[in-house]
């Protein structure tokens, strides 16, 4: 694991040619502005890259072998994303993380990746809580919440012999504004 926790540049300006290497998870947790790895450093990423807070951006070059894009979503204007300059084509598993107990709601938008020219080919791994919607259009990704699970309340411990019908009467909430629930 390495952890940025600030808004940074990795820069090796004297130097073309240097190579970051990520095999575990590359994660940047801190800072609601951008982090950026230079144009002379390449970010090869064979496993995780995790955007919980703010802007990753890859000036350099980028490429990647069955690694995985993840996002941390904590509200409709604070989210991670990346941006991926240069060429190439890139194929990534993406994913998102629901931080601080923050419940997205129908029509709520996150434009997540910004991969300009590159051609570049998802997957995707969601999770089951919300129902998206994934736009890919001039070199952006975003992901759309299209349904998100209600809040039910919990059940409350009943006990009855065996064979003897219960009866509950339960009330759900939908976060989703003109939904009902039956």
């Amino acid at each position: 694991l390495l952890d940025v926790q600030v808004d940074t540049d990795i820069l090796w300006s004297a130097r073309s040619g240097r190579v970051v290497e990520n095999h575990g998870v590359l994660r940047k947790s801190g800072g609601t502005g951008t982090t950026t790895i230079g144009s002379g450093v390449t970010l090869k990423n064979h496993g995780v890259l995790e955007v919980l807070s703010g802007k990753f951006r890859v000036s350099g070059s980028y490429t990647q072998s069955q690694s995985t894009l993840r996002f941390g979503l904590r509200g409709a204007e604070d989210y991670g994303a990346i941006t991926l300059s240069g060429g190439g084509f890139i194929s990534e598993t993406i994913s998102v993380i629901l931080l601080d107990d923050y419940r997205p709601v129908v029509g709520t938008s996150f434009r997540v990746v910004d991969h300009g020219s590159r051609e570049a080919q998802f997957a995707f791994d969601l999770g089951g809580e919300h129902a998206w919607h994934a736009r890919q259009e001039d070199g952006e990704l975003t992901l759309s919440v299209l349904n998100a699970r209600p809040d039910l309340p919990a059940t409350p411990d009943l006990e009855a012999p065996e064979g003897s019908p219960i009866a509950l009467n339960l009330q759900a909430a939908d976060i989703d504004q003109g939904q009902e629930i039956s």
